[in-house]
């Protein structure tokens, strides 16, 4: 890396690579003299790195081949380079034969040539100061409603466009102006055009239009295209440049302008009944106006960088290879080689990798809701209340009043038909019911004991107020490597074993006269009473540590090796989903994303945080799974059983 920095500054713009597999891990001589995280050279260059792809199988196998590469492929020129944190573009070369010679890589036609161009435009990107590069914003619009406006999978969208907004105009990028409220964000983009059509005559539709694009330009652009894609593109919508969002010869472009900040909304994939059911459609290729709306952005409107906001959209699910794209895949077609930057939701990497390796985008991870134990509610908090009387009459041989509260039993579980939930017919009767009452109770202890979302994410906010606590509650709720899990520590702390509790939730503790499914309760609010108790010290490991041996004496090793972890660790990872926004500005500035791993972070993944970092799909800290460690253990005993 020093060669390509001189005075502190990179001497380059865009770094392409060539090289299968990580060279961040390549450098570290795994001797042993190396005992802390790797060097990461690519992270003083801070420079977008494109990863080609030199591929092992020939030309003409890759080419009639729909996946793109074999398993081999993809796990040394996309997987292992996904480590260092690069953006991976398309195929640069193939095997074959050259003068003689076997075994040669040589350049796919055209290819090399893309390349080029989109580091030239993540140099352009890089090289244009803030006020004046043009940032295209696209937002989703999966039904086709006005409704549906905006929406992305736990992304609070337009709250997160207005602070997005914000911090560019603090980082000098022209913005017109900011609205007050995402409501108020909505509101203009409603009252300009949207993929919602049905309602507005042609005149309204272009007075409203960021933009139009003539009928001949579109059939210039048009003709650019393979013959093969103009054939099935004419064939599923008609001849350019068809009757989608035109009026009098011309195509209109949804969204609004804002200063040099263009916030859109990706093209519908169909007709307006039909856009739902082709998000992932592999055969039905885009209208002429989707691909009309990229190429106004890339050519006529002049975005330097697109920012698809959330998950997901539909470009990456476009017809063509799984991986390694040729020039006859769509979402290349569309695409071209625009700078491309991607929010993602942390916990989806399946769908995730879709993005990274089909429109080269920088994926930013970011957080998943706040998430919040379920408990009860309505007529279930007062059924799993009638029940645990229902236990009490029953032990202390009161069967008048078992039989009163069956009844009642039976009124809330046919009125809500919980019978369906139990494999019990609908018209079941009270004795029947009350014979399951016990599977009624963990049922509903099932319930209450989920965790659900509480809210959306504000892409680079750490959860606000409240919030926050659950989410420091709901990450360490399971083992987090050698951290103990903290319901399970707190459990301890009071002489319980939550598991034994769990595994039975209608059994009851006589130490404590409660059902086993109310003491899994009373374990929750005692893990959260701690939390309240951390957040009002402001995460102070020791004001924590005092006030859990103060109320529960000595018993505490693994609460205190929690709370530790919570206090010293997980509290300052969370505060730091402000990278979110960080490392957006970043990429908009040309610069490098750190890498980091995704998957769920409330599944015993909390070193997944902070978020903000171009995420990867598999996590090789949590490879393998306890389950597979203990597989692996199993099998290799019985091995060495048999032959040794």
């Amino acid at each position: 890396a020093e060669h390509l920095i001189r005075d502190g500054r990179p001497v380059i713009d865009v770094l392409i690579v060539t090289m299968s597999f990580s060279q961040i891990s390549l450098s570290d001589p795994n001797d042993g003299t190396k005992t802390g995280p790797v060097y990461n050279f690519f992270n003083d260059l801070n420079v977008p790195l494109l990863q080609t792809i030199t591929m092992y199988r020939s030309y003409e196998d890759w080419w009639n081949d729909e996946q793109g590469l074999s398993a081999m492929e993809i796990s040394s020129g996309v997987i292992w380079p996904e480590f260092d944190g690069q953006i991976i573009a398309i195929p640069l070369a193939a095997t074959g034969e050259y003068e003689g010679r076997k075994n040669m890589a040589l350049p796919i036609p055209g290819r090399p040539g893309r390349i080029a161009q989109m580091a030239r435009r993540w140099a352009e990107l890089k090289r244009t100061p803030a006020r004046d590069r043009k940032v295209a914003i696209l937002l989703y619009q999966y039904t086709g409603g006005t409704e549906a406006l905006g929406d992305a999978g736990g992304l609070d969208t337009p709250q997160s466009v207005i602070d997005i907004l914000r911090r560019l105009n603090e980082e000098g990028y022209r913005v017109d102006h900011i609205p007050e409220t995402g409501n108020d964000l909505i509101q203009e983009m409603i009252d300009g055009l949207t993929n919602d059509t049905q309602y507005i005559s042609e005149d309204q539709m272009k007075e409203r239009a960021a933009g139009t694009v003539s009928a001949v330009q579109y059939r210039q652009w048009f003709e650019n295209l393979p013959e093969k894609n103009r054939a099935k593109i004419s064939a599923d919508w008609g001849e350019a440049p068809g009757t989608l969002f035109e009026t009098a010869g011309e195509l209109c472009m949804p969204g609004l302008l804002n200063g040099n900040i263009f916030i859109g909304i990706q093209p519908p994939r169909g007709l307006f009944e039909q856009v739902e059911s082709l998000i992932h459609s592999t055969d039905l290729v885009m209208p002429h106006h989707y691909l009309a709306y990229y190429r106004w952005m890339r050519h006529v409107l002049g975005a330097h960088v697109v920012i698809h906001m959330g998950t997901h959209g539909t470009l990456e699910w476009l017809p063509g290879k799984g991986n390694a794209l040729s020039e006859e895949c769509y979402p290349d077609l569309v695409f071209e080689d625009m700078p491309h930057v991607s929010p993602y939701i942390i916990n989806d990497p399946g769908e995730m990798i879709e993005v990274k390796r089909r429109s080269w985008a920088a994926v930013l991870g970011h957080l998943p809701p706040a998430m919040m134990r379920a408990g009860g509610y309505g007529d279930l908090a007062q059924l799993d209340s009638i029940l645990q009387e229902y236990f009490r009459a029953k032990r202390g041989g009161e069967v008048q009043k078992a039989a009163g509260l069956a009844g009642e039993i039976h009124e809330i579980v046919i009125a809500r038909n919980l019978t369906n939930d139990l494999g019990l017919p609908a018209d079941t009767g009270i004795e029947e019911v009350a014979r399951n009452a016990e599977r009624l109770y963990d049922y509903l202890c099932g319930i209450r004991d989920s965790i659900i979302k509480d809210g959306l994410h504000i892409f680079g906010s750490p959860p606000p107020g409240e919030r926050f606590e659950e989410m420091i509650y709901a990450l360490p709720r399971l083992e987090n490597g050698k951290v103990p899990s903290l319901r399970e520590s707190t459990a301890a702390a009071m002489s319980l074993s939550l598991r034994e509790l769990q595994d039975c939730p209608s059994g009851f503790n006589e130490s404590y006269g409660r059902p086993n499914g109310a003491l899994v309760d009373l374990i929750d609010e005692e893990s959260r009473r701690l939390v309240s108790v951390m957040a009002r010290s402001g995460y102070d490991r020791n004001a924590a540590l005092a006030e859990i041996r103060d109320r529960y004496g000595v018993r505490v090793a693994a609460l205190e090796a929690c709370t530790a972890f919570i206090c010293d660790d997980l509290a300052g990872r969370l505060n730091q989903t402000t990278d979110e926004i960080a490392n957006m500005v970043r990429a908009l500035d040309g610069g490098y994303i750190p890498p980091g791993p995704s998957g769920d972070p409330t599944r015993g993944n909390a070193h997944l945080l902070p978020t903000g970092r171009n995420a990867y799909s598999i996590d090789p800290a949590s490879v393998p799974t306890p389950a597979a460690w203990k597989t692996g253990k199993t099998l290799a005993d019985q091995m060495i059983e048999r032959y040794i």
